[in-house]
């Protein structure tokens, strides 16, 4: 009865790592495709999207990844961004 409770923690657990992992890969996938379109001066969309998901923690690069982060939104939503990217 124990094991079976210990099994049953244990699937729990594994489960939502493994989603969590998924998360955080597909964001980090996500800043970095926007950072290439960023230095790219290409689609301003996904840029600003890069950069909002840059600011939301999802793995152990988070404190490191946050300041380019907010540099990132404060330059994508600057006034004279519009006319630097082409979409």
């Amino acid at each position: 009865m124990i094991n079976d409770k210990l099994d049953a923690d244990a699937a729990i657990g594994f489960g939502v790592f493994i989603v969590w992992g998924a998360i955080s890969i597909l964001m980090h996938a996500t800043s970095l495709v926007a950072g290439l379109r960023m230095t790219q001066r290409r689609s301003l969309s996904i840029a600003r999207v890069g950069a909002v998901v840059g600011l939301m923690p999802c793995g152990i690069c988070s404190v490191v990844q946050m300041p380019f982060a907010i540099w990132a939104l404060v330059a994508v939503y600057s006034s004279n961004a519009p006319t630097d990217f082409s979409e």
